[in-house]
């Protein structure tokens, strides 16, 4: 096995927004030479920038460069293919892309890549919107800012990470730059809540971020005795100053919230939390009830 030392490199993600339409709609033949070809058109951009194509994942291109600014000027040039294919015949549906640039240390071993660094780019490209390229703020550093306009669109803990990141867009395509109003600018007030969940011994607070496990085994961080409760019955997760249940058990949880909502019914599947109420693991809220949890979004 051979391996070198860490090398800098400049790391884009490039994703076909909706390929899943192609496939739904055209069969899977047409639809795989639909995503081949697009595929191939923004691989040629790559090229023309001096980038390696490390891989392509389904519908997705894995791309590295020496500099952060050939991976930008390759992430603008799909874009801009993208959009003159939208303008011709040569697309079955109107279709877009979202590109993710990181820049960090990788490790080549046996002609591989690996490191961190691949794995921040694709958290970046998850965040992206279709015709959106989002950059990280290492990334924007590194690149030169006579060349480039970027705006800050958010500031996020991104998947797996323990430390929010500042999100860059990339501007493009200045006519269609969506205006931010001062209440949405990020890193606002929204960022700073967290949940308390209290059962009827314990009280926890929950931070953006975080994820807490809830079940009937002591594995879980809130360990509920109830025969109604599955071993490992739901998750809350904070994201962006907000609350998420996602419940992976066999009876479901009941929330209750305020007068407006009512009680609510989850199972294998995810809702949002709001202000306060109550949750039911397995069974519908009772005060005072080994399965009910009391929640609320605290300062």
């Amino acid at each position: 096995m051979t391996t070198t030392l860490p090398q800098t490199r400049a790391v884009l993600f490039v994703d076909i927004s909706d390929s899943s339409r192609f496939f739904r709609e055209l069969g899977d033949r047409e639809a795989s030479r639909q995503v081949k070809t697009l595929l191939a058109r923004l691989g040629d951009e790559v090229r023309a920038e001096s980038g390696v194509i490390l891989d392509r994942i389904g519908d997705e291109l894995l791309c590295t460069f020496r500099q952060v600014d050939q991976a930008l000027r390759a992430a603008v040039l799909q874009q801009r293919t993208m959009l003159s294919l939208r303008l011709t015949t040569e697309l079955a549906f109107p279709t877009a892309v979202r590109a993710g640039v990181h820049v960090g240390d990788v490790i080549e071993s046996d002609g591989m890549l690996f490191g961190d660094c691949l794995n921040t780019a694709k958290r970046v490209v998850d965040s992206a919107k279709p015709e959106q390229i989002l950059v990280s703020a290492q990334a924007k550093a590194a690149a030169d800012a006579t060349a480039f306009s970027f705006r800050l669109v958010d500031t996020t803990l991104l998947k797996g990470r323990l430390t929010r990141t500042q999100l860059y867009e990339l501007m493009w395509n200045q006519k269609d730059a969506t205006e931010l109003q001062a209440s949405a600018r990020p890193g606002s007030e929204a960022g700073a809540l967290r949940l308390q969940l209290c059962t009827a011994n314990r009280e926890l607070i929950v931070r953006e971020g975080h994820v807490v496990t809830l079940g009937r085994v002591d594995t879980c961080q809130v360990v509920v005795p109830s025969p109604f409760v599955s071993k490992l019955h739901a998750r809350i997760q904070g994201r962006k100053g907000r609350f998420l249940l996602q419940d992976v058990s066999t009876n479901g949880t009941f929330v209750v919230g305020n007068a407006a909502e009512g009680e609510q019914y989850v199972r294998r599947d995810q809702l949002l939390l709001r202000e306060h109420g109550l949750i039911g693991l397995g069974k519908r809220p009772m005060p005072n009830a080994a399965h009910t949890l009391r929640f609320r979004y605290v300062h």
